[in-house]
């Protein structure tokens, strides 16, 4: 089992964003997630990575406690890469440094060859040494996506990480993450309101209504 997520909830000012959500998600699983704004996708893809702390429940990694009431490990120490709806690039770093910034754990130029590496992957190695408010937004997504994945994370969370992409640009980031999910084998849990990513990406789909996770055996979650 690579997460168990066991009747976790999360409120917020006495609203309940996560309501009881109890989830096992199996090591080389793509797991995507659907539903309208303000569901609590966002929230358990925040629980999941540490970001949050739940009001009850627990959530489990690799059979380990990663978070409980008062309890939760930062990301880093959960093998876990994060893509947010916006890039969120640091404009003060080049985008060279922005890949790095995760590599605390290495070598300064074992960092930065690793970071190189994945920018040539990308097809952005000219960017390297380039601040972020200077590229267009779909070589920052390739930027964010780069910096997710540097740290080499058993677990992948994307919360919209293509949206206001065109069709060309989207089919070639789509790409680029089943490409490494498949050469990986880790474990992907997307957030999309999109049905070309989800059945793109998915190997199983969910849908999130006011705080409660449901599996979509039917796939007709787009109808």
């Amino acid at each position: 089992m690579m997460i168990k997520i066991n009747n976790v909830s999360k409120s917020f000012d006495g609203v309940r964003a996560v309501d009881n959500v109890s989830i096992d998600i199996e090591y080389d699983f793509s797991v995507v997630i659907s539903g309208p704004s303000g569901s609590g996708k966002s929230t358990l893809l925040r629980l999941i990575a540490g970001l949050e702390t739940p009001d009850n429940g627990t959530i489990e990694i690799n059979g380990k406690c990663m978070s409980a009431p008062g309890l939760a490990l930062p990301p880093h120490k959960r093998r876990i890469g994060y893509m947010f709806q916006s890039h969120a690039l640091w404009p003060h770093m080049t985008v060279l440094e922005n890949i790095r910034f995760p590599l605390y754990d290495i070598s300064s130029d074992e960092a930065t060859k690793r970071a190189k590496l994945l920018l040539d992957r990308m097809e952005i190695l000219h960017l390297a040494d380039r601040k972020p408010d200077t590229i267009s937004g779909g070589e920052a997504r390739r930027v964010a996506l780069a910096r997710a994945l540097a740290p080499k994370p058993e677990i992948l969370l994307m919360d919209e990480p293509l949206s206001n992409l065109n069709h060309a640009l989207k089919k070639e980031m789509l790409d680029l993450i089943t490409q490494w999910r498949s050469e990986t084998r880790s474990t992907l849990v997307y957030v999309t309101h999109e049905e070309q990513e989800a059945r793109h990406i998915s190997s199983s789909l969910f849908r999130m209504e006011k705080g409660t996770l449901t599996e979509d055996l039917a796939s007709d979650v787009w109808k």
